[in-house]
């Protein structure tokens, strides 16, 4: 059911005009925050709001309007001139709205103001609305509608253009055009036939500016036209709306509460009234300038949250949602070193790459952990983070990136000293001056290395599998099948490759170990972690288990991995650099492994928690946060990245 209908007045028509024109509109006045008004006769009553006309027969308009305080009655006034005043039109009082104004002229445009009445005086004129009293056609407008804008006491809210759908539904001639007006504005509307939703066949469409000035009300007319000159036409009182505007600077997107999170938002409006910003999940609800913190309890520990805010003005108008990312994190094991405008990606010892989100774009930055000064590096619309769209890593001169990583749009870049330069690879693998980069295919990629320093790459190989890892010195392994269809080690070194496993087991994940190297070999019996040095392989550790996958890290001539154990769950296990090999964690569930230090440490995440755990691991564990984020060494140190923050371990 729509707003407007012109057709004869019946009893449908007005009550469908009452509830959803005049009651959302008694509602609004009831609910906006303004000194209480008296409801005697006793004051001059507001000027009536909301007025609309509508068709109602050969003889007959309805006019409409919102009830005003003070009232005891209302008069309609109507001319067939627009620009007609009190004292030279035609005159009718009435106790309430609708009013049925009788005897008028079939197919003739007539003009209509309303006031207010009380026994001190009636109030100013309304806006001026215009309709046709015709039983021709029986025009609707269809959208906009009260079910869909703001009935405000200027009328509905309008934004700076609107679709507009009308409907005929009824005509005893070719309608041969239908156009709508907004203040100076109008447009023809186009017949769409059995174009779009089922709902919206056969309906007259355009798109219309609203060029008034903000929150000025202006009428919104249609009209119809026949093959015989015969018109329908309705109009409606609109405002120009003019929406608060919301601006958060805190939190911002990646911000960690611990257990304190910081909101401060500012919420502005045009002309007079203020403005009130709702923060969801927490019942607060607050004038702006908004400057508080929320405390997000030990319930949401170890979570990401949205953050949502949005404002609204005592028009009912909303600035939109800010959705914020944040995070949950209050253990005191950890303490905050440094904190930049967004989900960090990569840290270094002297800067931080990280994403700014600002204006509907991701800016990709590096933070210079000396200085404090960010620089932007590559620009991207829309909310991009860490992790589905967007990954990167620091590199000597600059930072390797991939946007839309697993994805077939996927592209990698690097920037080198100001200079961003397209790798034409979807995988990147960094480690100092160094970027591998690997081009689609899977079994069938093209590895390249870039010296970003030097500017220059090089083909590392072709139909690689991809590479497993990167040292300082620009050495590469990588896994790649072999002429029977087995998966082989590889290791690219001083611009040549030299196939280092020649059996018919499955050789993966290799990486460097000190002066050796350590892969895995997997064969239908079991698996084994297997050290490669001048001498050869050699037997690390093994497994029973057909399949055991052995996740893989070094760190000097530390190995750590996970292996099944009884039980079905995986635990971390480290080899010493004199070959010892020890379980590190146990568990009653399977666990992460995410970092191994330089001594044999381990970062570990098990049941929601991380953990870290010292040679010779006799001891549990020390639960040292949530699983949240990533878990690193920098510089023999180990630091957990939540969001934009970086964390180091407290004493």
């Amino acid at each position: 059911m729509n707003v407007f209908a012109a057709t004869r007045l019946d009893r449908r028509i007005s009550l469908q005009l009452l509830l959803r024109l005049v009651l959302p509109a008694l509602a609004w006045l009831s609910c906006t925050e303004t000194p209480n008004q008296p409801t005697t006769s006793g004051v001059i009553p507001a000027i009536p709001s909301n007025v609309a006309a509508s068709p109602g027969g050969s003889d007959t308009v309805g006019v409409y309007w919102a009830a005003s305080s003070g009232a005891k009655s209302y008069n309609v006034y109507w001319s067939t001139t627009p620009a007609f005043t009190t004292q030279s039109a035609t005159k009718r009082s009435f106790t309430s709205s609708p009013a049925k104004i009788l005897g008028l002229a079939q197919n003739t445009r007539y003009y209509f103001m309303v006031t207010a009445v009380s026994d001190v005086g009636e109030s100013a004129p309304s806006i001026t609305v215009s309709a046709t009293a015709t039983n021709a056609m029986t025009l609707d407008l269809f959208y906009p509608s009260v079910s869909y804008f703001t009935i405000a006491g200027g009328g509905m809210i309008l934004p700076d253009s609107v679709r507009i759908i009308a409907k005929i539904y009824s005509a005893l001639y070719q309608v041969t055009s239908v156009s709508a007006t907004i203040g100076s504005t109008t447009i023809a509307l186009v017949y769409q036939g059995n174009v779009g939703p089922s709902d919206q066949h056969n309906s007259w469409q355009g798109t219309i500016a609203v060029t008034s000035p903000p929150l000025l009300t202006v009428p919104l007319t249609l009209t119809a036209t026949d093959a015989y000159g015969n018109i329908a036409e309705l109009s409606i009182s609109v405002l120009h709306g003019a929406p608060p505007r919301l601006t958060v600077t805190a939190p911002e997107s990646g911000a960690v509460a611990r257990p304190y999170l910081p909101v401060h938002a500012i919420c502005t409006v045009t002309g007079s009234g203020r403005c009130k910003v709702e923060i969801n999940n927490t019942g607060l609800s607050l004038y702006s300038p908004v400057d508080t913190a929320l405390v997000l309890n030990q319930a949401s520990e170890g979570q990401q949250l949205t953050v949502y805010l949005i404002g609204f003005d005592t028009l009912g108008q909303s600035t939109g949602g800010t959705r914020v990312p944040v995070f949950v994190e209050t253990s005191t094991a950890l303490v905050d070193i440094t904190t930049v405008h967004g989900p960090m990606l990569d840290v270094g010892p002297d800067s931080i790459l990280f994403v700014r989100q600002t204006a509907g774009n991701a800016i990709l930055s590096i933070h210079d952990r000396r200085s404090g000064a960010d620089t932007p590096i590559f620009t991207t619309p829309g909310s991009y983070g860490p992790g589905p769209n967007l990954t990167g890593y620091l590199t000597a001169t600059g930072a390797a990136f991939i946007v839309n990583p697993s994805t077939a749009n996927a592209m990698a870049y690097s920037w080198e000293s100001g200079q961003l330069v397209p790798l034409s690879a979807q995988t990147v693998r960094v480690n100092g001056r160094y970027v591998v980069a690997g081009t689609p295919g899977g079994a069938t990629q093209t590895l390249l290395r870039r010296d970003v320093v030097l500017g220059q790459t090089t083909t590392i190989a072709q139909g690689a599998n991809g590479a497993t890892d990167l040292s300082p010195s620009g050495d590469v392994l990588y896994s790649a099948f072999d002429s029977n269809a087995h998966v082989q080690v590889f290791l690219f070194r001083n611009g040549s490759s030299t196939q280092l496993t020649h059996d018919s087991a499955s050789n993966d994940g290799a990486v460097f170990a000190g002066a050796a190297i350590a892969y895995r070999k997997q064969t239908s019996s079991g698996s084994t972690l297997v050290l490669y040095d001048s001498t050869g392989e050699h037997l690390a550790s093994s497994s029973p288990y057909a399949g055991d996958y052995f996740l893989l890290m070094a760190n000097n001539s530390w190995l750590a991995y996970t292996k099944t154990v009884s039980g079905g769950d995986q635990e971390v296990f480290t080899r010493s650099p004199s070959g010892q090999e020890v379980q590190a964690t146990r568990f009653g569930g399977s666990v992460i492994l995410e970092a191994v230090g330089p001594n044999g440490e381990i970062l570990a995440a098990a049941n929601k928690r991380r953990f870290f755990a010292l040679p010779d691991y006799s001891t549990p564990p020390r639960d040292i946060s949530s699983s949240l984020g990533t878990a690193t060494y920098e510089n023999g140190l180990p630091q957990v990245v939540i969001g934009n923050e970086l964390f180091q371990l407290a004493p």
